[in-house]
């Protein structure tokens, strides 16, 4: 089972997560930046209980699929912005590729000038989608 967790964003925050987990019994093939593979399905109370445990150190399970999807272009912006002195493709396709999935559906999603913000980007002064006014 993958789980999603927000706010993940570095290698101290992996750290929480992973001894949270560890305290909860809840064991794991992988643990990534915002996701964790666990190895076998938890109870109920387990999950509720790491649910509750990761949001006391600012984390929040991710349920959605819409903002599932949110949280997967985040990552992909964030070790983007990280690695920007080699990176040879537009934002736009590095997201499309990595998510497997057409950007223009995947923009529509969510609402850009807040998540480049979340990523430490300034975003452009004019709207990315303007309305024409009849």
């Amino acid at each position: 089972m993958k789980l999603y967790i927000k706010n993940m964003v570095c290698d101290r925050c992996r750290m929480a997560v992973q001894n949270v987990l560890n305290d909860n019994n809840l064991t794991y093939n992988e643990l990534e930046l915002g996701e964790v593979e666990l190895t076998t399905e938890p109870k109920e109370d387990q999950l509720q209980k790491f649910k509750s445990d990761i949001e006391t150190l600012g984390f929040e399970l991710i349920e959605g699929r819409t903002a599932r999807i949110i949280s997967k272009i985040k990552k992909v912006v964030t070790e983007s912005v990280r690695r920007s002195l080699n990176n040879k493709l537009k934002l736009s396709v590095e997201v499309s590729e990595a998510l497997n999935k057409d950007y223009n559906s995947l923009i529509l999603l969510c609402h850009v000038p807040r998540l480049m913000i979340s990523v430490g980007l300034r975003p452009h002064p004019q709207p990315l989608l303007q309305r024409r006014r009849g």
